[in-house]
């Protein structure tokens, strides 16, 4: 039998072997989600053979690190002001919620639903707005359109109606989604959401199976649809270091507001601690008594359930004002022009191309056959003069190249029109030796959007998130068409998640 030292030398080793694998496959060039898949199996074995070394409660490579320690600061943070946390959750309740929060609540003092609604109003304007393009930013997603509006397909529909017709399609769009902020809160708002991109993702599958059927498959109605929903991985489609921080912070707010909220209901919290898969610090904990949980009142429960999204959304909005203050900072000691300004960019390249090989994805197109490209206009005013046999002169940020047009005057370049943003500043400051506004950059705004991601998703209303419990304390039994109405919502959320994740088998 292994001592206790032979165990903790062999658990150490295997740490080393599986860091040192995962180091090299981050690096390794292979497809994304290949990567991704062997990421997965590498951390979990390494889960389960710690597990069985070291005696760790864990399951499917998952690893919890109970303790003890850290309960009595949960304690002292709820009996400092109880009724202020839970005048709080009753607010994350209604921003989660909206309107229906009243048929979730048993009874909810006027003054805090007036608050939340209010504040609901203001984070759906004010924060919002800002996750999407700091998500596109900070997150490694694949080429193509991952809202449902923006998506090629939803733009050719309103594009082939009348200019009075896409009018009226955009802006009732417009009202619908206002409409749903005000009615089911944030948490309508991101399944409306998902149900438009899964609508788009429908409609160029069913384009696409409609030209095979002609005899000319129509391969852009899928290359423009890309994943409405991904796995954020440190490592993979966000930055390590970064990434792991933005997720420790994430998680211990999320964690601790169930805890402080429990205790602030005097539900006893039996432990708290850590989770890891293989390696990597997947998440914390908070482990209240579910039995005395479930015989709390509807309210109480609520309230717990709630805590966490209500902690994320509100860390959301102080990283988005520390965002602000970063970039009041930088731009004082590093000022520029640039930032607002236009630029063409490369999306992607067709494989054995005349530029195959020269120019690559994320290049930035400084000028084409010698004249300035700034827009996509301007690109596609001197781009189409093109014909075969062509010798084009490209300048990129990357160097000057010179390509020989092919059919149709074409060098195999796709390019997309983007705005110079900080995220691009920062990484400019950094090729000049200054890598610190880069790192807080990519920490503080990862740090956002999680938050506002997780504050939402956590509301959804399908297993195994807080939402689900939330929504069925309200439905209970209720029925529609025969079919449970919990088990109808669950389907349809569910679907349109299937659907938003499906444009990976292609991406």
């Amino acid at each position: 039998m292994k001592t206790s030292s032979e165990k903790k030398i062999a658990a150490l080793l295997l740490v080393l072997i599986t860091a040192l694998g995962f180091y090299s496959l981050l690096y390794a060039y292979a497809w994304g989600v290949a990567k991704f898949f062997v990421g997965l199996l590498l951390m979990g074995a390494c889960g389960i053979a710690l597990r069985d070394i070291l005696r760790i409660e864990g399951e499917w490579g998952m690893l919890l690190v109970r303790t003890k320690k850290g309960l009595g600061t949960l304690d002292s943070i709820a009996h400092s002001a109880p009724g202020l946390w839970v005048a709080l959750a009753d607010v994350a309740m209604v921003v989660g919620f909206g309107l229906c929060s009243i048929f979730i609540f048993r009874q909810i003092p006027r003054a805090r639903f007036v608050i939340g609604m209010i504040a609901l109003v203001l984070f759906s304007q004010l924060i919002l707005p800002a996750a999407a393009p700091l998500a596109i930013e900070t997150i490694n997603l694949p080429a193509g359109s991952t809202q449902g509006l923006g998506s090629q397909t939803a733009q050719a529909a309103v594009a082939g109606s009348s200019a009075a017709g896409a009018a009226f399609i955009l802006q009732a769009l417009f009202y619908l989604v206002s409409l749903s902020t005000l009615v089911g809160g944030l948490v309508l708002t991101g399944i409306a959401g998902l149900a438009l991109k899964a609508f788009t993702v429908l409609l160029s599958v069913a384009i696409y199976l409609f030209s095979l059927t002609q005899g000319a498959a129509n391969g852009g109605a899928l290359s423009g649809e890309a994943p409405g929903a991904t796995f954020v991985l440190p490592g993979i489609n966000l930055p390590f270091v970064e990434g792991i921080l933005a997720l420790a912070v994430l998680l211990v707010v999320h964690e601790c507001s169930h805890g402080v909220l429990a205790r602030a209901g005097r539900l006893r919290v039996k432990s708290a601690g850590l989770v890891f898969f293989g390696i990597i610090p997947a998440g914390a904990f908070v482990d209240p008594d579910e039995k005395q949980l479930m015989r709390a009142d509807v309210d109480k429960q609520n309230r717990v359930l709630v805590a966490g999204s209500g902690a994320n959304m509100a860390a959301a909005a102080i990283f988005l004002c520390l965002l602000m203050l970063l970039q009041s900072a930088v731009l004082s000691s590093y000022p520029t022009q640039k930032i607002g300004a236009s630029y063409v960019k490369v999306r992607g390249i067709v494989a054995n191309s005349s530029a195959d090989g020269f120019i690559s994805p994320g290049d930035v197109i400084l000028s084409w056959k010698g004249q300035n490209a700034t827009t996509l206009a301007d690109f596609k005013s001197i781009a189409n003069g093109t014909v075969a046999g062509d010798v084009v002169e490209v300048r990129t940020d990357k160097g000057t190249f010179h390509l020989r047009a092919g059919e149709a005057g074409k060098v195999g370049v796709s390019v997309s029109e983007s705005t110079y943003s900080f995220s691009d500043w920062a990484r400019a400051i950094a090729s000049g030796g200054n890598g610190v506004p880069l790192f807080l950059f990519n920490f503080v705004a990862i740090s956002f959007v999680l938050n506002v991601l997780v504050g939402i998703i956590n509301l959804f209303p399908i297993p195994p998130f807080d939402g689900s419990r939330i929504v069925s304390l309200a439905a209970g039994k209720k029925k529609l068409w025969g079919f449970k109405l919990m088990d109808l919502i669950v389907y349809f959320v569910l679907a349109c998640f299937l659907l938003n994740l499906l444009p990976w088998a292609w991406s």
